[in-house]
């Protein structure tokens, strides 16, 4: 089942950069980490109920937040990433997660998603003491945006 959803994202991520965002993206291999840690990054989470629960913690360094709004704007420079940034970024990230979440669905898996949260600060530590975080870094020239799922499984099916 988890590889449903990691690959459910790899493939969301890839045609969100490309296609909605125009940034060209490489995806490095999905490794599976202890914490999620941001050093003056931002973090998107979005909480997951359904057949799974966990959260997804999309990771973005303030340079690639940037271009990714600039983009989306098309190509307005951004200066300072103000609350209307930080929204065109949280839509970004529904945008990834939905996406993902369409075709987890089609294979069975019923998911619902929590508002986005945006997080950050200069050092912030996200654990889990019960749960696996997975994460797929899609590299965009030297930055690395970091899609980090936590999964438990939720032995409730009638959520």
């Amino acid at each position: 089942m988890d590889d449903i959803i990691i690959s459910a994202l790899i493939k969301s991520g890839q045609e969100i950069f490309s296609q909605a965002i125009r940034l060209f993206v490489e995806i490095e291999e999905p490794y599976i980490k202890k914490e999620v840690k941001l050093k003056d990054d931002i973090g998107i989470i979005t909480g997951l109920v359904g057949n799974l629960k966990g959260q997804i913690i999309i990771k973005l360094s303030e340079s690639i937040s940037k271009k990714i709004v600039s983009s989306i704007l098309d190509d307005v420079p951004i200066a300072k990433l103000d609350a209307s940034c930080r929204k065109i970024l949280c839509d970004m990230s529904n945008m990834l997660i939905c996406n993902a979440i369409s075709d987890i669905y089609n294979s069975g898996i019923a998911i619902d998603l929590s508002i986005p949260a945006l997080i950050y600060g200069q050092e912030i530590k996200y654990t889990v003491s019960d749960g696996i975080i997975y994460c797929i870094p899609f590299r965009a020239g030297s930055d690395v945006i970091e899609v980090n799922i936590i999964l438990k499984k939720n032995d409730n099916k009638n959520l």
